[in-house]
């Protein structure tokens, strides 16, 4: 993992923190709970102090697991479940203290989060460009975007924002271009 990337909680997170019905460990969780979809990795990380070494281990076993996601790396991690591991090997990989943000785990490719990446990343030049410079209260919540549907709907409730901040011109053109992007990626 990139120590610049920002991991969010997937669907399966979210589940676990609403109801607990994954049984994910009390350190698991509380790791789980620090991903916030705004802070980097190495920042999570410079949080935990003395057991950041501990906090990168249990990023990584959450990605392994399903329970974050990296919506910026192009590939996904195989879930644990779908892993094949040699006989005498264990089903997590092991990770040696300080290796977690750079330890590699299985990959596959996963065409709908690298589209999501890309989405994203477009969507928050064509804010940029619309609020040219002014405070932008919109951006912080495109990183929780994790689905093309809440892309979309940022998308129209950014207008008004927009509008106020930077003139409705500039929110007009925002507007057509994000959902002409997000309609061509349905």
């Amino acid at each position: 993992m990139n120590p610049e990337n920002i991991l969010i909680k997937s669907p399966k997170g979210i589940d676990e923190l609403e109801t607990r019905s994954h049984g994910l460990s009390p350190r698991l969780r509380q790791a789980l709970v620090r991903v916030d979809g705004e802070k980097p990795l190495h920042a999570l990380v410079a949080e935990a102090g003395a057991m950041g070494e501990a906090l990168e281990q249990q990023l990584v076993e959450l990605l392994a697991q399903g329970f974050v996601l990296d919506p910026d790396a192009a590939v996904a991690p195989v879930p644990v479940q779908h892993r094949k591991a040699a006989p005498a090997a264990p089903a997590m990989p092991k990770v040696a203290p300080g290796d977690g943000l750079s330890a590699t785990l299985p990959l596959v490719p996963n065409p709908e989060l690298k589209l999501l990446a890309e989405l994203k990343a477009t969507i928050r030049w064509l804010l940029a460009e619309a609020m040219a410079g002014a405070p932008n209260p919109v951006e912080a919540r495109l990183n929780h975007c994790r689905t093309r549907g809440e892309l979309d709907q940022l998308v129209d409730e950014a207008f008004m924002p927009i509008q106020e901040a930077a003139g409705k011109p500039r929110a007009a053109h925002f507007w057509r271009e994000a959902k002409a992007l997000v309609k061509a990626a349905g």
